[in-house]
């Protein structure tokens, strides 16, 4: 029963390594007893008596006075092994920086303060190079742990992805969503969208961003959106697009403006008007400029805004006619504020964007067929 009773506690020298003196010693969750013929064992009451760890070689007295059983051993290092990370110290590191302390690592971790102090230093030692220096009495990351940290994020942006995946593939109507669109959209076509698919799957977890159009497509080559929708032009080796729809450039302006009697309006009618339109780098203004040069007509922009919601709402306040697209205003539900196309038509199209090497989750693709079915709903004088 000895030999069985040695070989029992060998098994408790990995958890060990990374505990304090005075520190409970805990055993895997099964019925390990069974494996050394002891039916009935407990790793309760084990206790991690002295430790000494040299570079080489840890040496790991483990007792138990439940179980009247005293267990010392060495435990030599290979220099590979030696040199190999592993996930629990990447995981206290990454707390550690996002947290800035080790108490607040180890509650965000829910493990004791020692235990992440131990692991600490457990990491710096396989670095051969201290991440923290201690200055008066706080953590202050070294320049060496910043350098670290990015691609430590990058680790752990890579887990929630898996960790999502997972959720998705446990169950299609417990998966995760996650969107990123251009502000119109994401507040217009895909908020009406994403309501409408959460009542049909109501424990569906779904993320929402509204971002610049460089930022959603970034969002979908990390992996960090499972879905983009944007304006053209979008171009990236990473992603493949899908057109969605066809929008265009219209004035949005009070319905007692006097171009608000006319079906369409043409750039010649906004001569004489003061003009709300997008910034020179946003990236639907060049439609608007090909269009007056196409036309030869020069406008009398008066404010230039980088969102079309901002314009929409300064014509709604009579500062001027917004030369936008005009997707948001059927969102906004201004009574008072009307669209009317402009002519010629300035066109665009609406683009899905999808990470080229990403998995096709059920829920993502479940939401792609519902957003197609909502467009063949929408008046295409709306997009």
């Amino acid at each position: 029963m000895a030999q069985a009773g040695h070989a029992l506690v060998r098994s408790l020298l990995p958890a060990a390594l990374f505990l304090d003196e005075g520190e409970p010693v805990r055993g895997p969750p099964s019925d390990t007893g069974r494996d050394f013929g002891w039916d009935g064992f407990s790793f309760e009451g084990f206790m991690l008596v002295a430790s000494h760890r040299p570079h080489q070689e840890s040496r790991i007295l483990i007792q138990s006075s439940r179980h009247d059983l005293t267990y010392a051993c060495t435990h030599r290092h290979s220099p590979m092994r030696q040199a190999m990370l592993s996930l629990r110290h990447i995981e206290i590191f990454h707390a550690i920086m996002r947290t800035g302390s080790i108490t607040a690592a180890a509650e965000s971790l829910n493990v004791t303060q020692p235990s992440v102090s131990t692991v600490l230093k457990h990491f710096e030692s396989r670095l051969h190079m201290p991440l923290f220096d201690r200055v008066n009495g706080r953590l202050r990351p070294t320049p060496e742990a910043q350098a670290l940290l990015p691609d430590v994020a990058e680790i752990f942006n890579r887990l929630e992805a898996v960790e999502r995946l997972s959720r998705d593939l446990a169950g299609g109507l417990r998966g995760s969503l996650s969107l990123a669109a251009t502000s119109p959209l994401a507040n217009g076509l895909l908020a009406s969208a994403v309501a409408s698919f959460s009542t049909l799957r109501p424990h569906a977890r779904i993320a929402l961003q509204s971002l610049g159009s460089p930022v959603v497509l970034e969002r979908v080559i990390n992996r960090e959106a499972d879905l983009g929708v944007a304006y053209e032009p979008i171009i990236s080796p990473e992603v493949e697009t899908e057109v969605l729809a066809a929008g265009s450039i219209a004035c949005v302006l009070p319905k007692s403006h006097p171009l608000a009697k006319k079906r369409s309006i043409s750039l010649a009618d906004l001569r004489t008007y003061p003009v709300i339109t997008y910034l020179p780098q946003a990236l639907l203004r060049p439609y608007v400029d090909k269009a007056m040069s196409d036309a030869a007509v020069a406008l009398n922009v008066t404010i230039e805004v980088g969102l079309s919601v901002t314009a929409i709402m300064l014509a709604f306040n009579g500062a001027g006619i917004a030369l936008v697209e005009p997707d948001l205003l059927d969102a906004m539900r201004l009574p008072d504020m009307v669209s009317r196309p402009l002519v010629p038509r300035v066109s665009f199209k609406t683009l899905l964007i999808r990470n080229r090497s990403a998995p096709r989750a059920r829920i993502v693709d479940d939401f792609v067929d519902h957003l197609r079915a909502q467009l063949t709903k929408t008046p295409a004088s709306s997009l």
